[in-house]
């Protein structure tokens, strides 16, 4: 079997050079290649909401759900990157518009 990890990422807007990043969410996919079968881990799962101070834009809290006070209240973004980092480990990645993620 082989780890994969899917993730997903919201952000404060759609620009990433401009815009912050405000969460990472992931969870690892078991692959077995013989048996041709994947499976979803719940319990090999990361997720963490990091601060964010800066002016806080209400209708982007309606699409991605994370409010004024969670926003405050986050992981520091250096150890928020450093921990997924270690959950990650060597693990490929996956994940939908990467690109942007990936900016």
């Amino acid at each position: 079997e082989f780890r994969r990890v899917l993730f997903r990422s919201e952000t404060t807007g759609l620009d990433p050079q401009h815009d912050s990043l405000l969460a990472i969410a992931a969870i690892a996919i078991e692959v077995d290649w013989p048996r041709r079968q994947l499976a979803l881990r719940p319990g090999d799962s990361f997720d963490v909401v990091l601060r964010h101070e800066g002016v806080v834009d209400r209708a982007n809290i309606l699409v991605h759900g994370i409010g004024v006070g969670r926003q405050r209240e986050g992981m520091e973004p250096a150890a928020a990157l450093a921990a997924f980092e270690r959950f990650a480990a060597n693990s490929p990645l996956l994940g939908f518009h990467v690109a942007f993620d990936r900016a």
